[in-house]
């Protein structure tokens, strides 16, 4: 028997099963490292819907989940490939609290969670930077690490391993805009240019107009600048409305590593109420007005200056301070409120309509001509009201007056038709027999007439 040639067989397989072994002992042995905790988690910039974070980072990661509430709510972006230590967290409640924690993470796991950091949105009250979190585009941009939400993510001040800002390339004109979601009224601009904390120290835009639109198309120019020498330029202006602000500029460095649009809470809407619909000749009635403030709260109109007007001073005249209303002649007149509050002005309007006659209130009798509320126990029922004309020629009237049994199926109807001298008073009555208890409901109204059924009063109802 040949053994040295065995033995050299069976050494090679018993090298190879020893290398094996160790390498499984090893690999049961060895503990990979997860990632550090991730350190400095801190608020950037807040709005009355949006947070925004920052961190410090971790080397050699691959991404970062963030937690808001003890729930995970997102990962952090990867920009050119660097993953960025921040988040913007939107569509939050105003003035409400909220805990905030961060995990870093790669191919061997998690971190243990970050410290916590509890922040609070602001109040609609407050003046907030809307645009943060906001839906941000551009002309272009230089390469995807410098795109057009750089500039709402609210970090001025991280620029480890990222590009901070929003570079537009080298092709002029440039712009870059925010999409606010709804209309909002705003009263000023903080614009960070790339120079202010970054590598592009010193680059800024020089000219440039801040513009607002509300369709995205068309665009009026809020701001204009042509001479610009400073890193951050802050424009206040007067409150104006708009979904849509850009920056707009013709120069080849378009930079932007913040563009902060504000708030403002301002007379957001007006409603005018009048008393009646109708009214007679020779009546008043008086005209009042509320207000809502732009974030849905209720105006303090004190200190506003609220004017009224009459488009037909002939037909219905109205004292331009106090709103009393003086019905002159039949016809129809609209009555405008025009309230100022703090430099912004709102409207509304209504339709008065002047008719020649005043109408008492109805009232429904029984068969003893005592007024009633409900046909309990009633085997009659009658509707009596009194009309005034107060025109100089006559005019008619008739009192109309239906039953209805239980299931609406209308029992009888019978009417009253008057002609009612100038300047004089009729009375009005009709009434008919109803079986008692009998669930039966009575309605009565007046028409101008029983061929022309114009309504002249609303109807009136008893059961």
């Amino acid at each position: 028997m040949n053994t040295g040639n065995a033995r050299k067989k069976v050494m090679p397989l018993l090298t190879i099963i020893c290398i094996l072994t160790f390498c499984l002992f090893v690999n049961t042995f060895i503990v990979y490292a997860i990632p550090t905790t991730p350190s400095g988690l801190a608020l950037n910039d807040k709005s009355d819907s949006s947070i925004s974070l920052r961190w410090g980072i971790v080397n050699g990661v691959t991404g970062y989940d963030v937690y808001r509430d003890g729930q995970f709510i997102g990962s952090s972006a990867v920009m050119a490939g660097f993953v960025v230590a921040q988040y913007v967290d939107s569509g939050l409640t105003p003035s409400t609290q909220y805990r905030y924690k961060v995990k870093a993470k790669d191919a061997s796991g998690e971190s243990t969670f970050s410290s916590e950091l509890v922040v609070s949105t602001k109040s609609v009250d407050e003046s907030a930077n809307v645009a943060l979190g906001s839906v941000a585009t551009a002309s272009g941009q230089y390469n995807m690490g410098f795109i057009a939400s750089n500039a709402v993510d609210g970090n001025i001040n991280n620029w480890v391993n990222i590009n901070p800002v929003w570079f537009g390339g080298a092709t002029a004109p440039h712009w870059l805009k925010v999409d606010l979601g709804v209309a909002k009224y705003v009263n000023k601009f903080e614009l960070h240019h790339g120079g202010l904390y970054s590598k592009y120290a010193g680059v800024k835009m020089v000219v440039y107009k801040i513009q607002g639109s509300n369709d995205g198309e068309q665009w009026d120019d809020l701001v204009t600048v042509s001479n610009n020498a400073e890193l951050l330029t802050t424009h206040q202006i007067q409150p104006v409305s708009y979904r849509y602000f850009r920056v707009y500029t013709t120069d080849v460095s378009a930079i932007l590593c913040e563009f902060k649009v504000f708030s403002t809470n301002v007379l957001g809407s007006v409603q005018l109420s009048l008393p009646k619909e109708n009214i007679s000749i020779g009546e008043s009635c008086i005209a009042t007005v509320v207000g809502t403030m732009s974030n849905g709260s209720v105006a303090d109109l004190s200190t506003a200056t609220v004017r009224y007007y009459s488009d037909n001073t002939s037909v219905a005249d109205v004292d331009v301070n106090s709103g009393l209303i003086t019905a002159k002649d039949v016809g129809v007149a609209t009555i405008t409120v025009e309230v100022t509050l703090n430099g912004i002005v709102q409207t509304d309007v209504g339709s008065l309509t002047i008719t020649q006659l005043s109408i008492d209130n109805m009232i429904f009798k029984n068969s003893s001509g005592t007024q009633i509320n409900a046909l309990n126990n009633q085997n009659y029922v009658a509707a009596s009201v009194n009309v005034q004309n107060n025109a100089n020629r006559s005019y008619s009237a008739a009192l109309v007056l239906m039953v209805f049994n239980g299931e609406g199926v209308l029992q009888n109807i019978g009417y009253v038709q008057k002609n009612i001298a100038s300047n004089s008073q009729e009375p009005f009555e009709k009434g008919f027999a109803i079986p008692v208890n009998s669930g039966y409901r009575v309605i009565a109204f007046l028409w101008d007439s029983i061929t022309g059924m114009e309504p002249i009063m609303d109807h009136q109802e008893i059961k």
